[in-house]
């Protein structure tokens, strides 16, 4: 605890390009998103802030008028899934938080190349989760506090300064749901800065602060200075608002998506608390 995160990343604004231009996006998007995945593995974990963040200040629930929010859309779905895992201000379902992360996934696929490497860990991240909460343990992986309960009391995790766990178990459920939680802050900051009063600017930008402020700690400084080329290739607000809500209208589609930054957000605060309260932000 005690560091503080570096100074957002300012990527110089996106311009419309193609030809030889894109072609030289691919190499640095590629090698992106592969130090990405690396990095998951073998860099230091910086712990996040205990105090959870108030981004958005909704009331009441959306309106069944807002199409985008419709259960049969991507992002109806994803709210639905994730508003139904706040068991209560303290606990998570976890089969609720799996399914909204599915349709997470589904939602990012097709935002560009910097949400890859998000989509591909989550999806190795949801599957070591999927096996826990069927497994013969399944009982004690029904909730956020019943795993930590369960995985504490039986030295499942790895607590720094603590005895390593046996390598033949599984990998932690705590451990693994951490990751997804980091990533989670990310998009959610992002989704919040696009409907916020900048939210008409650069979506790079947008997307770089958010980094900065969610993921960037946990990373290099070449993987941040690789993610700062990766978010010029950023789409803009309007291509971002069709994906979420086709066939609606902006303002619509804001909606849709202030509805989702603010489910997001209480995901995360509940996640957070959570993680604060057993002393687990720092987990390896």
């Amino acid at each position: 605890m005690g560091l503080e995160p570096p100074p957002p990343l300012a990527p110089r604004a996106w311009r419309n390009s193609g030809g030889l231009c894109g072609l030289r996006l691919l190499l640095p998007l590629g090698v992106f998103a592969f130090l990405l995945y690396l990095s998951s593995r073998w860099l230091p974990v910086v712990p996040l802030s205990d105090r959870p963040r108030a981004i958005l200040a909704l009331q009441g629930s959306p309106s069944s008028k807002i199409h985008c929010l419709d259960p049969e859309i991507l992002l109806g779905r994803l709210v639905k899934e994730f508003t139904a895992s706040v068991a209560t201000p303290r606990d998570l379902k976890l089969d609720h938080y799996l399914a909204g992360w599915r349709e997470l996934i589904r939602f990012l696929s097709p935002l560009g190349t910097v949400f890859s490497f998000v989509t591909q860990e989550a999806t190795s991240k949801l599957s070591i989760l999927d096996a826990h909460s069927t497994g013969p343990h399944a009982a004690h992986y029904a909730s956020l506090s019943t795993m930590a309960s369960w995985e504490l009391s039986r030295g499942l995790v790895d607590l720094p300064g603590g005895p390593a766990p046996d390598p033949s178990l599984p990998p932690s459920g705590l451990r693994t749901l951490l990751r997804l939680h980091r990533a989670l802050h990310w998009v959610q900051l992002f989704l919040a800065k696009l409907v916020g009063p900048r939210g008409a600017g650069d979506t790079g930008v947008l997307c770089a602060e958010a980094y900065g402020e969610a993921l960037a700690p946990y990373h290099s400084w070449l993987i941040r200075q690789a993610a700062g080329l990766a978010f010029l290739a950023m789409p803009p607000r309007g291509r971002l608002l069709n994906l979420a809500c086709p066939g609606g209208r902006e303002a619509e589609a804001l909606r849709g998506f202030r509805w989702a930054a603010e489910t997001l957000q209480r995901v995360y605060n509940v996640t957070q608390n959570e993680y604060a309260a057993r002393g687990l932000l720092e987990l390896p």
